[in-house]
C-alpha cells in the first residue's frame, strides 16, 4: 500500500503556504505511467539561474532551474491540453498545489467554449498556488504535425500565453518548456522555438505592455541547459550571461561551446 509524504513549503513573499504531496510505493508494486511520472519529477524544489539577458526596453529574461510550482512570479503557464484535463505531467503538479478549483474552473471553460486548440492559451485564477494566474497554453503533439506546422503552432502557444498575462497586467510569468514532455517535441528544437518566440514577442511594437519578467523554467538539468543554450544564442546580440550553478560544476564542458569562463560564468 502507499505511503503518503508531505511536506509544506513557504516562500518568504507571499503567506500562501505550498503543498507538494508525493507517493512512494514499492518497486515493482505499482504501475506508474508516464504521465504520473512527469508530474511527480516537478515536486522538487530548486532556485538554480543558467542564463540571463536584459532587453534594450528593461525586459528580464532568464533561464533557471526551478519548481514552478513554488515560483514566486505573477503568472506560471501551464502545459495543458486540448480539454484541460489536468491528469499529468505539468499540469497534475499544479493541479495538486493549487486544489480542485483549478479542474472545477478549466472544466467550467471547456463546457461552455469548447475544447482548445493547439496554439490556444487561456487564463485562470491560481488558487492556492503562490502567484495570482495560471495561463493554459496547449502546445502542439509534435507527432501530429509536419515539423515546420508544429514550429508554428508552438510560437503562437508561447505568444498566446504571455498575451494572455499583459491581459490582466501581470509583470512576471514563468514559461516551462511547453510540448517538450508527453507531446513528444524535441527538446532542443522546442528551446529554440521558446526562445524565438519570446525574442520576438519582445521586439513586437503590440507587446510587452506590463511584463518586465519572462521566466523560463523546468526542474530537469538536462532540460534547463538546453534553454539557456537556445536563449543565449536567440539574444547574443545583448550579452546574455550563462552561469553554472555549483551543483552543476562537474558538467561544465556542456554549457562553455563558444565562450569563455571567469568565476563560473560564461561570457559570451
Amino acid at each position: 500500500m502507499a505511503a503518503t509524504q508531505t511536506r509544506h513549503i513557504r516562500r518568504p513573499a507571499t503567506r500562501k503556504a505550498v503543498v507538494a504531496t508525493k507517493q512512494v510505493r514499492k518497486p515493482a508494486t505499482w504501475k506508474i505511467d508516464e504521465e504520473e511520472e512527469e508530474a511527480e519529477n516537478y515536486e522538487e524544489e530548486t532556485k538554480l539561474c543558467y542564463c540571463k539577458v536584459q532587453t534594450n526596453s528593461g525586459v528580464l529574461i532568464s533561464v533557471s532551474k526551478v519548481d514552478i510550482c513554488s515560483f514566486g512570479v505573477d503568472a506560471v503557464v501551464n502545459a495543458a491540453n486540448e480539454d484541460l484535463d489536468h491528469i499529468g505531467g505539468l499540469a497534475l503538479a499544479l493541479l495538486k498545489a493549487a486544489g480542485p478549483q483549478l479542474q472545477r474552473e478549466s472544466s467550467d471553460y471547456v463546457a461552455k467554449n469548447g475544447r482548445l486548440r493547439p496554439g490556444d492559451a487561456i487564463i485562470t485564477d491560481a488558487y492556492n498556488l503562490p502567484c495570482k494566474h495560471v495561463v493554459h497554453a496547449v502546445g502542439p503533439r509534435f507527432s501530429d504535425f509536419d515539423r515546420k506546422t508544429a514550429v508554428s503552432r508552438l510560437k503562437t502557444a508561447v505568444r498566446e500565453s504571455l498575451t494572455q498575462a499583459e491581459m490582466v497586467n501581470c509583470s512576471s510569468i514563468a514559461l516551462p518548456a511547453i510540448s517538450s514532455g508527453i507531446f513528444g517535441f524535441p527538446v532542443d528544437l522546442c528551446a529554440e522555438t521558446i526562445a524565438q518566440a519570446v525574442r520576438e514577442y519582445c521586439d513586437s511594437p503590440q507587446g510587452l505592455r506590463s511584463l518586465t519578467e519572462i521566466h523560463l523554467v523546468d526542474n530537469n538539468d538536462t532540460t534547463v541547459r538546453v534553454m539557456a543554450t537556445a536563449v543565449s544564442k536567440e539574444f547574443s546580440d545583448l550579452g546574455p550571461t550563462m552561469t553554472i550553478p555549483q551543483q552543476a560544476a562537474g558538467n561544465e564542458q556542456e554549457l562553455q561551446g563558444n565562450v569563455k569562463v571567469f568565476n563560473n560564468e560564461l561570457l559570451l
